[in-house]
């Protein structure tokens, strides 16, 4: 017998598929964020598949529900604003592969950030590099 999946889960799936979520201050919908974030997060949920190692698929879902609630840019200015690093940031620190990180993510598209989240994703980058 077949597990079903919670309701709020599906919505959770299709996130890349809202627009409304994708878009800035001016209300124009950054699609190659959008896109990059989207890519960066299945990468991550691969890499952590890989290293649980048991073939389960497990979605970043408390991400994904931030995404959700508050739009795009929203959730990466509150996870890259934490005092500590998330923790995808360091397991992505300790496989190298801090290009999949939303630091990252910020820092390459610094337009849509304010200063303090671009100073912070910046800051942590730096400290992930020497680690």
């Amino acid at each position: 017998m077949r597990k079903r999946k919670p309701k709020e889960q599906r919505p959770l799936l299709e996130i890349f598929e809202n627009d409304e979520l994708w878009r800035d201050g001016s209300g124009t919908i950054q699609t190659e964020f959008r896109d990059k974030v989207e890519k960066v997060l299945v990468a991550f949920e691969e890499l952590r598949k890989e290293q649980r190692g048991d073939g389960r698929n497990l979605k970043a879902i408390r991400t994904r529900r931030q995404m959700r609630d508050f739009g795009g840019i929203a959730a990466l200015t509150r996870i890259v604003n934490r005092r500590k690093a998330a923790e995808g940031f360091e397991i992505l620190r300790d496989e190298g592969r801090l290009d999949l990180s939303f630091e990252q993510v910020v820092d390459t598209h610094a337009r849509l950030f304010d200063k303090d989240t671009l100073n912070a994703a910046r800051k942590r980058l730096r400290e992930g590099k020497t680690a």
